[in-house]
């Protein structure tokens, strides 16, 4: 399996001169580790290792420069069936082969392209963000592909669907990435969509509020990390959220539904202000709260056991806390939580309101 990741070129010079040194870079790059990828060929600003007993192609390194990139169906009388794209310049390891195209101190290369057309002929799209990733992980499309707007897939394609600009699989039960420079304020996930990515709506800076359906049952590792919504309405009946799925957002409040555990979920969430945990939610692991000090309210139902034991690992982390004077925490008369008032009234000075 290929390592992946996003190439792209920033330069002072023209289009067609940035574009030239990238294709340039590629070539050396690609001959260089010949005896790993095998052979490559190199058009239109694309470069594609390509079987000649399969006659099919991998596209690995597209025109970055161009606001509107469109993979094609056939390159070079192969047929694309893969989108693996690689990131040539952060893969070389010798820095002087890279400085010979780039500069010895230039910035990371930023992409300019907005809008990415996939055709009908791939069947796989991978994007890594790094070394020893699993199959599936988009994120780091988002830390590349800083100014993508819309993804754009052909209907005949029998793998992948876009909808509204975002990227599902063809059955639509799975939302695979949301554009970084999405342009819609409040997001509304397709109906019968059953899982979000991991990473799917990782650093996008326009969404403001989501909507997911109550047919959503998972929601992947780090889904929203660094996300700019402020709302969102969650599935009735979700089994799994990842770890980390809220972190570094713009949250200010949420209930939570289901029958998940939560772990470093809203850390690092500086407007959160108000969490409830819906009946059913099983557990909250470590560092759930850390770094949240607008935090004031917690509500807890009575199936979480042995919470008041963790506050320290919930709420700390090296150094890093909340303000637990001003927290809240509301719960049932009959749950652990309100039997330990007086200890957490004591120790950490949280006050335990009770609801019905």
């Amino acid at each position: 399996m290929i390592l992946l990741c996003i190439v792209t070129i920033f330069s002072k010079s023209t289009t067609a001169n940035a574009d030239d040194r990238y294709v340039k870079l590629c070539e050396r790059y690609f001959t260089e580790f010949a005896e790993d990828y095998g052979k490559f060929g190199q058009k239109d600003g694309f470069t594609y290792l390509y079987s000649d007993k399969k006659n099919t192609a991998t596209i690995v390194a597209i025109p970055m420069e161009q606001k509107k990139v469109a993979v094609p169906e056939k390159i070079n009388g192969k047929t694309v069936t893969k989108i693996e794209l690689m990131d040539v310049f952060s893969c070389s390891s010798n820095y002087y082969f890279r400085d010979e195209f780039y500069g010895e101190h230039e910035d990371n290369p930023v992409p300019k392209v907005e809008y990415l057309s996939i055709p009908k002929t791939v069947k796989v799209i991978n994007i890594y963000a790094g070394i020893g990733l699993t199959e599936g992980y988009c994120g780091e499309l988002q830390s590349y592909l800083v100014h993508l707007k819309k993804f754009n897939v052909a209907s005949a394609n029998k793998w992948y669907r876009s909808y509204k600009g975002m990227l599902y699989t063809k059955n639509g039960k799975k939302l695979l990435l949301v554009p970084r420079k999405y342009m819609a304020k409040t997001v509304k996930v397709k109906k019968g969509t059953t899982k979000i990515a991991d990473f799917a709506f990782s650093f996008c800076t326009n969404i403001k509020k989501v909507i997911l359906p109550d047919t959503v049952k998972v929601i992947g590792q780090s889904a929203f990390v660094r996300c700019s919504l402020n709302y969102i309405r969650m599935p009735r009946k979700l089994k799994e959220l990842g770890g980390s799925a809220f972190q570094e957002s713009a949250l200010k409040k949420i209930t939570i539904y289901g029958k998940v555990e939560l772990d470093e979920t809203f850390s690092d969430c500086k407007k959160l202000k108000s969490v409830v945990l819906k009946k059913g939610v099983k557990k909250l692991g470590e560092y759930v709260f850390t770094s949240c000090p607008k935090l004031r309210s917690v509500t807890v139902p009575k199936g979480i056991k042995n919470l008041w034991m963790y506050i320290d690992s919930i709420f700390y982390y090296r150094g890093l806390k909340c303000n637990l004077s001003n927290i809240t925490i509301k719960t049932p008369k009959n749950s652990e939580m309100y039997k330990e008032r007086k200890f957490l009234k004591k120790r950490y000075k949280i006050k335990v309101k009770v609801i019905k």
